[in-house]
């Protein structure tokens, strides 16, 4: 049993519901029936090999897809290609959206819509809510996955933790199958905990960065403080 591609399956239909308003069932990702799945999967595939760069560049700043256009279109069909169809899926789903109208769900793509400068009181245009879209899609999806497996493997590690931690479960959700509000997730201090400490030993993201308060010592190594450092996860 591949327990990080059963993450990787529910965060996917998580972020498809929430984000795009789209239901992506087990049955389209397990036949490769369906592009939200398709192009994630060769995105994230195509990072390991010599395009990995470029992926990367396209993962943070989308709009380069239509920049770099000849580019992407020489790739194989797999991979940095992934982006360009992304894009205009989404740019579909954007423009029936606006023709539409709002849905009252309240999901990520109305809220951008609906989304106004406090200042200005300009909107959103359709390339950045697109970028924004897709951006968002890619951080959640292989992260999310990554941090569940590590959480799933270190309770395996610790029965007592994962005892405790499905006693709070129940105690905040019972033993029927009663949908979560956002009022019973903030019980649940003890999971917080336990992802967060998963998190700290084994970080999903390459890299991340911090700022010293102040001058460090660590391990025998000067840390300068007040200045960014970029730390990779090995």
């Amino acid at each position: 049993f591949n327990v990080h591609e059963a993450y990787s399956r529910m965060t996917l239909e998580v972020i498809g519901e929430t984000a795009f308003e789209t239901k992506i069932s087990q049955n389209e990702i397990d036949n490769d029936a369906n592009i939200l799945n398709r192009a994630v999967r060769d995105i994230f595939v195509n990072m390991q090999s010599p395009y990995g760069p470029i992926e990367l560049m396209l993962s943070n700043f989308p709009s380069l897809t239509h920049v770099i256009g000849a580019l992407v279109n020489s790739m194989p069909p797999k991979g940095v290609r992934s982006y360009k169809e992304l894009r205009e899926y989404t740019k579909q789903l954007v423009e029936e959206r606006r023709q539409l109208g709002t849905s009252g769900q309240g999901d990520f793509i109305e809220l951008l819509l609906n989304a106004k400068d406090k200042d200005t009181g300009k909107t959103l245009d359709a390339a950045e809510i697109m970028d924004t879209c897709v951006i968002f899609l890619l951080a959640g999806y292989e992260t999310t996955a990554t941090t569940l497996g590590y959480a799933t493997y270190c309770l395996a590690q610790e029965p007592q933790v994962e005892e405790r931690l499905h006693q709070e479960i129940v105690q905040a959700f019972g033993k029927g199958n009663v949908p979560a509000t956002n009022e019973d997730m903030k019980k649940l201090d003890y999971a917080g905990n336990v992802i967060n400490e998963s998190l700290r030993m084994y970080p999903p993201a390459a890299m991340f960065s911090r700022v010293p308060d102040h001058d460090v010592e660590l391990g025998g190594h000067h840390i300068p403080g007040k200045r960014d450092h970029i730390i990779y996860n090995s």
